[in-house]
Protein backbone atom coordinates (compact mmCIF):
# COMPACT_ATOMS: atom_id res chain seq x y z
CA UNK A 1 0.00 0.00 0.00
CA UNK A 2 2.33 2.29 -1.22
CA UNK A 3 5.73 1.09 -0.07
CA UNK A 4 8.48 2.13 -2.11
CA UNK A 5 10.87 -0.68 -3.50
CA UNK A 6 14.33 -0.14 -3.66
CA UNK A 7 16.13 -0.98 -6.99
CA UNK A 8 18.21 -4.05 -7.12
CA UNK A 9 21.28 -2.84 -7.14
CA UNK A 10 20.81 0.44 -4.37
CA UNK A 11 19.07 -0.59 -1.97
CA UNK A 12 21.27 -0.15 0.54
CA UNK A 13 21.85 3.71 -0.43
CA UNK A 14 19.75 6.94 -0.22
CA UNK A 15 19.45 10.38 -1.39
CA UNK A 16 18.98 12.86 1.37
CA UNK A 17 17.89 15.87 -0.33
CA UNK A 18 16.70 19.44 1.52
CA UNK A 19 19.33 19.38 3.64
CA UNK A 20 20.48 23.05 5.19
CA UNK A 21 22.65 24.83 3.20
CA UNK A 22 25.41 24.65 6.49
CA UNK A 23 25.19 20.91 6.47
CA UNK A 24 28.85 19.06 6.72
CA UNK A 25 29.58 15.14 6.16
CA UNK A 26 29.90 15.47 9.99
CA UNK A 27 26.60 17.36 11.17
CA UNK A 28 24.89 14.79 8.32
CA UNK A 29 26.48 11.80 10.03
CA UNK A 30 25.12 13.29 13.49
CA UNK A 31 21.58 13.68 12.46
CA UNK A 32 21.23 10.27 10.28
CA UNK A 33 23.67 7.83 13.12
CA UNK A 34 20.61 7.25 15.36
CA UNK A 35 18.79 5.75 12.48
CA UNK A 36 20.88 2.87 11.43
CA UNK A 37 24.84 2.44 10.45
CA UNK A 38 26.21 4.84 8.08
CA UNK A 39 29.00 2.88 5.96
CA UNK A 40 29.66 5.72 3.27
CA UNK A 41 28.54 9.46 2.91
CA UNK A 42 28.84 11.46 -0.47
CA UNK A 43 27.70 14.65 -0.70
CA UNK A 44 26.37 15.02 -4.19
CA UNK A 45 26.67 18.03 -6.05
CA UNK A 46 24.36 20.08 -8.30
CA UNK A 47 20.97 19.19 -5.88
CA UNK A 48 17.88 20.82 -6.81
CA UNK A 49 16.19 21.47 -3.58
CA UNK A 50 18.95 22.53 -1.23
CA UNK A 51 22.60 20.39 0.00
CA UNK A 52 22.40 16.63 -0.89
CA UNK A 53 23.78 13.25 0.19
CA UNK A 54 23.87 9.85 -1.08
CA UNK A 55 24.16 7.50 2.09
CA UNK A 56 25.43 3.65 1.92
CA UNK A 57 23.58 1.92 5.08
CA UNK A 58 24.36 -1.02 6.69
CA UNK A 59 21.05 -2.93 5.31
CA UNK A 60 18.19 -2.48 2.78
CA UNK A 61 15.98 -2.47 5.91
CA UNK A 62 17.65 0.44 7.28
CA UNK A 63 17.42 2.34 4.23
CA UNK A 64 13.81 1.62 3.72
CA UNK A 65 12.98 2.60 7.15
CA UNK A 66 14.61 6.22 5.96
CA UNK A 67 12.81 6.22 2.91
CA UNK A 68 9.37 5.16 4.44
CA UNK A 69 9.66 7.77 7.92
CA UNK A 70 11.87 9.94 6.65
CA UNK A 71 10.84 11.38 3.85
CA UNK A 72 9.27 14.70 3.98
CA UNK A 73 9.56 14.88 7.72
CA UNK A 74 11.99 16.41 10.44
CA UNK A 75 14.65 14.81 11.94
CA UNK A 76 16.14 15.50 15.30
CA UNK A 77 18.35 18.36 14.65
CA UNK A 78 17.42 19.86 11.64
CA UNK A 79 14.69 22.67 10.79
CA UNK A 80 13.16 21.49 8.04
CA UNK A 81 12.29 18.28 5.84
CA UNK A 82 14.64 16.20 4.43
CA UNK A 83 13.45 14.44 1.01
CA UNK A 84 14.47 10.99 0.94
CA UNK A 85 14.77 8.07 -2.00
CA UNK A 86 16.21 5.57 -3.15
CA UNK A 87 19.68 6.15 -5.05
CA UNK A 88 19.21 5.99 -9.22
CA UNK A 89 21.08 6.13 -11.81
CA UNK A 90 21.07 9.71 -11.48
CA UNK A 91 23.28 9.93 -8.25
CA UNK A 92 25.16 7.56 -9.84
CA UNK A 93 25.82 9.19 -12.92
CA UNK A 94 26.78 12.19 -10.37
CA UNK A 95 29.16 9.66 -9.14
CA UNK A 96 30.62 8.72 -12.24
CA UNK A 97 31.01 5.08 -11.18
CA UNK A 98 28.70 4.14 -14.39
CA UNK A 99 26.62 1.42 -12.66
CA UNK A 100 23.12 1.00 -14.49
CA UNK A 101 20.07 0.59 -13.05
CA UNK A 102 16.60 -0.87 -14.56
CA UNK A 103 14.52 1.57 -11.86
CA UNK A 104 13.49 3.97 -14.57
CA UNK A 105 14.40 7.63 -14.59
CA UNK A 106 14.03 9.22 -11.10
CA UNK A 107 10.54 9.77 -9.67
CA UNK A 108 9.26 6.78 -11.88
CA UNK A 109 6.33 5.17 -10.11
CA UNK A 110 5.44 8.02 -8.20
CA UNK A 111 7.97 7.16 -5.58
CA UNK A 112 7.23 10.38 -3.41
CA UNK A 113 3.59 10.60 -4.16
CA UNK A 114 2.50 7.96 -1.49
CA UNK A 115 4.80 9.60 1.22
CA UNK A 116 4.02 12.93 0.23
CA UNK A 117 1.99 14.12 3.06
CA UNK A 118 -0.07 11.09 3.55
CA UNK A 119 0.73 7.48 4.66
CA UNK A 120 3.24 9.30 7.35
CA UNK A 121 2.75 9.06 10.72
Amino acid sequence: AGQVVAPPNAVEEVIISGLPASATPDSIRGVFAPYGTIVQLDMVPGAAQGLAAKLRMGSSAQAQWLVTNLNGNMPVGLETPVYVSFATEEASKANNNGRRTDAGPPGAGGASAPLGGRGVA
